[in-house]
Formats: structure tokens, sequence, C-alpha cells
């Protein structure tokens, strides 16, 4: 769940209509929101996801974190794991990429049991599609790992205007759009009585896309954005824009 309430039970925070009472506004909650960029038409998903043309783009996915954790004495539950496999499985099966793009950090760390799942999966003859690994900070294994469990790794991807990356780019080339991960955002709603809750969100700026981190227990940073930026907050009840809330 990625909805996360302050001061609130847990029966609050599964209730579907939570957001909408909470901020005591009527929200248009949807699947999917096309977003006209570069006079072309990507989707952003609620299931943190990003359809460019054929491609799936998802971002910063930390596979294997629950099992690094664990490793340090740190319990953190299995569910965790299958969520991420599950969501993902979704967007395959729902938009038939025919290539899909990790923004980085896709296994946690060192190697560990959760990777032979990984393998697995990227290896699923149900799925017809290329994967692609552009490298961040996270991304510490061998090679050959990568490349057994048919992953490309590459430094950056160009699909049509956009320029994926795992870091925000510090300059844009004029006419594209560089959609990247790494930042984790995430945005604070306020209710009425001074509740406040905090969702991960798709950041769009000028010149730049910043994705929502697809793993479990990644966390947030919460964005301060500009006057003209724009934010869609991701639950999974849907996804809505927060811009001028």
């Amino acid at each position: 769940m990625f909805l996360i309430f302050e001061g609130e039970s847990n029966d609050q925070k599964r209730a579907p209509n939570a957001i909408s009472c909470f901020l005591c506004i009527s929200l248009n909650l949807a699947d999917e929101i096309p977003l006209l960029l570069q006079e072309q038409t990507i989707i952003a998903h609620k299931h943190r996801g990003l359809m460019i043309h054929d491609t799936l783009v998802i971002s910063d996915i930390h596979f294997g974190k629950v099992n690094h954790f664990r490793k340090a004495g740190i319990a953190l539950p299995s569910a965790a794991i299958e969520a991420n496999f599950n969501r993902l499985k979704n967007l395959i099966l729902h938009y038939n990429p025919a290539q899909v793009a990790f923004l980085g950090d896709f296994f946690h760390s060192d190697i560990n049991a959760e990777w032979h799942l990984v393998t697995a999966f990227l290896q699923n003859q149900e799925f017809q599609c290329k994967w692609l690994l552009i490298e961040g900070n996270h991304d510490v294994l061998d090679p050959r790992f990568y490349a057994d469990a048919n992953l490309e790794l590459m430094p950056f991807l160009s699909v049509g205007k956009f320029l994926l990356t795992h870091e925000p780019m510090e300059t844009v080339p004029a006419g594209f759009t560089n959609v990247h991960g790494h930042i984790h955002p995430g945005i604070r709603l306020r209710g009425k009585a001074r509740q406040s809750f905090s969702v991960a969100c798709f950041h769009l700026s000028k010149h730049h896309l910043c994705m929502p981190a697809f793993g479990e227990l990644t966390g947030l940073a919460i964005r301060k954005h500009q006057k003209n930026d724009r934010i869609f907050a991701v639950t999974d009840e849907g996804i809505f824009d927060v811009s001028n809330l």
C-alpha cells in the first residue's frame, strides 16, 4: 500500500474513498493518465509505470531489499517481494510492451536469495519483451548475473524525444525531456484538520519527468514543486493530479 496516513488507523488506510474524504474534495481517480509531451502522448499508470511508445519504463524497483535487510537482522515482510512482482506482471500483461526499461537500482545490493526469483521472472516465456537496465548506483552485481537474467546493461536510453537515465541530467538537450528515477519523489497532502499524508508521485517539470520508485519499502523524498510543475500522485486506488492542491 502506497498511501501513508499520519494519525489514522489501518482500516482507514485501506478505505477506497479515503483520499477524497480526507481532503474533503472530489478527486478524479484513474488507473492511468495520458500526458502530452514533445507532441507525443505517454501514459502514467497508478502502479508507477510509464509507457513511452512501445517501452514500459520502471524506476527504482530495488529487488532484493527485503532479503538484504533480513541478513542484517532487520525483519521485513515477504509480502513486499510478491507485491513488486505482481504489479510488474500486471503492467506488462496490460500494455504488452516491446521492451521494459528499468531506470536503475534494479537490485538493491549484493546478491541474495531473491535474485533467483528475479531471474525466473525475467526468463518467463509468457513475456515477449526485451529487458533493459540503465545502471544506477545500487546496481553493483557482476555483469554476468545480469547477462544470465537476459538483462541488457546501458548507461542511458533514447526513446524518441525522451532521454531515459537513472539520475537527473544537469543539462537536457533542447527538444528533449529527461525521464529519470533515483529521487523517489513524494508529495505531502494536508486535510482540513491539520492531518497529512504522503504518497509517491510523478513530478513533471520543465525539462524533467521524475519517476516514482516502483519498489515497496523504498521511502519518499517530499518534493517542492515550482509554479508550472505538474504532480501526479499514485496510490493503489488510482493516479490523480494534485498540481493545484
